[in-house]
């Protein structure tokens, strides 16, 4: 098998993820604390930063299984080489709670909501909305910039 590094009593989801692949280190040489600390849901996270992974990592989420049996699925069927996956941020900014509130109580439903659609709203149609509302135009620039 490959080598094994010595481990910490806590990993990073990085570190997982070069145990899986790099180390191929087996569940079993983990301490009870680490198996603990191991999350399974950033660890797909991570591994599907690979968009060739994206398949399996929906796959492997569908099934309700416990993590060393993940872990030990994912130390079988990843290579086993050094492997670099760009972590991904979200490309646009959060709105500001501020607005959400605005926009909530617009539309009349939960801040989470307007989340969940708030990408789908232009710029204009967000300054149209504060405007309807009767802020006025310095309380609006201060929100929206």
């Amino acid at each position: 098998m490959g080598r094994h590094k010595a481990v910490k009593n806590t990993l990073s989801p990085f570190e997982w993820f070069k145990h899986v692949t790099e180390f191929k280190t087996p569940w079993d040489k983990f301490s009870s604390e680490q198996q603990k600390s191991f999350n399974i849901f950033i660890l797909n996270k991570v591994i599907s930063m690979n968009q060739y992974n994206i398949g399996l990592v929906n796959e492997v989420q569908t099934y309700q299984v416990p993590d060393k049996h993940v872990y030990e699925f994912y130390l079988k069927v990843l290579p086993h080489k050094k492997m670099f996956n760009r972590y991904i941020k979200s490309s646009s900014e959060k709105p500001k709670d501020e607005v959400l509130l605005h926009l909530s109580e617009y539309f009349e439903c939960s801040k989470r909501e307007v989340t969940e659609f708030f990408d789908l709203l232009s710029i204009d149609q967000i300054l149209t909305i504060l405007k309807m509302k009767g802020l006025p135009e310095k309380e609006i620039n201060k929100i929206t910039n």
